[in-house]
């Protein structure tokens, strides 16, 4: 008890004495899949869809202007481009491409035929794991873009077959729902020895206040941190700290689910809150509430 005392003071000192001089908050994404397969104690799924239709014709930019005056396709150089909603989440937009290429194409190649299908699948990666394993050709390597991932295989007649697994945007919903890392804490014996440690190896600015020393990467990738000499066990440690709307609720999960709450919350003078909690396998972790807007 007088240990989670003295730990809960020297943590409350360490927020207060600069801990959020720098506050950083970067939110940072999914999956489904047939029969006898299992991936992750889930069935993999294999096709969901048709994300592509691919043709040859002697005259692209003429087809597209057919298709245009006659059937109302908004075609651009590449074709044209179907879109239409996929569930609730608006971020979640299904795409269908469909698009003209010269008869001299080579894009269809290995195969002779004059048109390819694109597939949409989910988890792009066991699938193609899965399809070595029942023989199917691989033509080349999974490639990622932006907006999704992409591999082509062979049929057992010869067509070519692109397979497309999306990457979908974080809605804004989604994000403000999520828990991101946001911050990471060092324990040390030795501050003046610890700060310039890592100053002098990572090129970081950490400035003493105290018992804690604030850190500064000096990028805006990844997250900040700050040291910490308690003065007493736990002297050498490293912990994140996870951002939650409401701590307690949070806790009361925690607890529910086998872990156990070590220290807090505790009230910040920034008005924020933290707590520290361990996981199943004794992990000491941090909740942290969000900076007020």
């Amino acid at each position: 008890m007088k240990s989670s005392v003295f730990i809960a003071l020297a943590l409350a000192t360490s927020f207060g004495m600069g801990f959020f001089s720098n506050a950083i908050f970067s939110p940072k994404p999914i999956q489904h899949f047939s029969p006898t397969v299992q991936v992750n104690d889930e069935p993999l799924k294999r096709v969901t869809g048709v994300a592509g239709v691919f043709f040859k014709c002697k005259n692209p930019e003429k087809v597209r202007a057919w298709y245009k005056t006659h059937l109302g396709f908004e075609t651009n150089q590449y074709g044209a481009t179907f879109e239409w909603q996929e569930g609730p989440d608006p971020a979640k937009k299904g795409l269908l491409q469909w698009s003209p290429f010269s008869e001299k194409s080579t894009y269809f190649a290995p195969s002779t035929k004059p048109f390819m299908i694109n597939y949409r699948v989910e988890n792009i990666v066991a699938l193609v794991e899965q399809l070595k394993k029942e023989g199917v050709t691989i033509l080349d390597k999974i490639e990622t873009y932006d907006y999704g991932k992409f591999v082509h295989i062979m049929d057992i007649e010869g067509n070519k077959i692109e397979l497309f697994e999306p990457i979908y945007p974080v809605s804004d919903k989604a994000a403000s729902a999520a828990n991101p890392v946001v911050h990471f804490e060092i324990g040390c014996k030795d501050l003046a020895k610890t700060s310039t440690f890592y100053s002098s190896l990572f090129g970081w600015a950490t400035t003493i206040s105290g018992p804690s020393a604030t850190i500064n990467t000096n990028t805006t990738e990844g997250i900040q941190g700050h040291l910490t000499a308690l003065g007493h066990e736990p002297f050498n440690y490293v912990s994140v700290y996870i951002q939650v709307d409401d701590i307690e609720q949070y806790l009361q999960k925690i607890q529910a689910a086998g872990g156990q709450k070590v220290v807090g919350p505790i009230k910040l003078p920034t008005g924020q809150q933290f707590a520290w909690f361990k996981d199943l396998e004794g992990n000491v972790l941090g909740l942290l509430t969000k900076p007020r807007s």
